[in-house]
């Protein structure tokens, strides 16, 4: 099959700016975490940090992605390569071809881009459901068209694509071509469709991070120590500073983690529904008497907000 690379300088140096950027944020939070007193800003500082890691990892797969990108083409079929994702386009099924300055626009890019990187499904004017593969603006892009979907396509040698793609489609197939889409398995996992296991899962971790949200906002008014444990006979027999409060959603934090871990494990690979339906409810579960023990030890007659 005849490859064709694509312009991917300015995709891979944008979205390498954009990852230096989140970067940048994150250890100005980091100073202002060090610097300023536990409240509610500490909590919001710290989400961010969180969030920004994923969005760097997404970053970066976004980034691979377009690394490995290319297009190839024989007389039965035209594939496109795109990280995991790969599109099968048989030549019989391409209705036209239209070069992209001549399409009607704007194109509707529905996700996430940014100048060098046009990837995921959009709409253009007359032309429908359209899945991006590119690197190029619109006018500089090839649009498939085929009965089902639009393919747009920005090879580095926009001319010598289309002048093979013309070649072969004269030429004729030797052989059917199946269209096919493949796209990493993981985003076909059952698991995204059930509600009961999404609602577990992420019911516990909006339970612990509003425990996190109230610690940081009463920590301002705790005394310097506080208890963290009782006897039998209700007497103080473990007290720390109050920063030490946080260890208990942090502990909650933990559960989740673990029981998000296993559950996930036992869903998808062996199939043991109860068994992961368990495993998440009791980290939902830990965080409510979490919630009941915090609330104990703040209230207690040895604290004094």
């Amino acid at each position: 099959m005849t490859e064709f690379r694509l312009a991917r300088r300015q995709g891979l140096v944008v979205g390498g700016v954009i990852i230096l950027a989140i970067l940048l944020v994150d250890a100005l939070c980091v100073y202002l975490i060090q610097t300023r007193p536990i409240t509610l800003l500490t909590f919001a500082l710290n989400i961010w940090l969180v969030l920004s890691v994923g969005a760097i990892g997404l970053m970066g797969y976004w980034l691979w992605g377009l690394y490995r990108a290319y297009y190839a083409m024989d007389r039965n079929q035209l594939v496109i390569n795109w990280g995991q994702t790969r599109q099968v386009v048989p030549m019989a099924s391409i209705e036209r071809v239209v070069d992209g300055a001549d399409a009607e626009g704007p194109a509707q890019l529905r996700a996430f881009h940014w100048p060098g990187y046009y990837m995921g499904p959009g709409r253009l004017p007359h032309l429908g459901l359209t899945l991006f593969y590119a690197s190029r603006t619109l006018r500089r892009q090839v649009l498939i068209v085929t009965p089902a979907v639009t393919y747009a396509l920005s090879p580095a040698d926009k001319e010598g694509f289309l002048e093979a793609l013309e070649v072969r489609q004269r030429m004729g197939a030797t052989q059917a071509a199946e269209q096919v889409s493949q796209v990493p398995s993981w985003l076909h996992w059952d698991v995204w469709r059930d509600r009961a296991a999404l609602g577990l899962v992420a019911g516990a971790l909006v339970l612990n991070l509003i425990l996190f949200a109230y610690l940081a906002i009463r920590h301002a008014w705790l005394p310097l120590e506080i208890p963290l444990h009782f006897d039998a006979a209700g007497g103080v027999d473990r007290a720390g500073t109050s920063a030490e409060i946080f260890f208990l959603p942090f502990i909650g934090l933990g559960v989740w983690a673990v029981n998000g871990l296993l559950g996930g494990l036992l869903y998808l690979r062996w199939r043991e529904l109860v068994g992961a339906y368990l495993l998440w409810g009791s980290a939902a579960l830990m965080q409510l008497l979490l919630w009941l023990a915090t609330i104990n030890l703040l209230t207690a007659p040895y604290v004094h907000p």
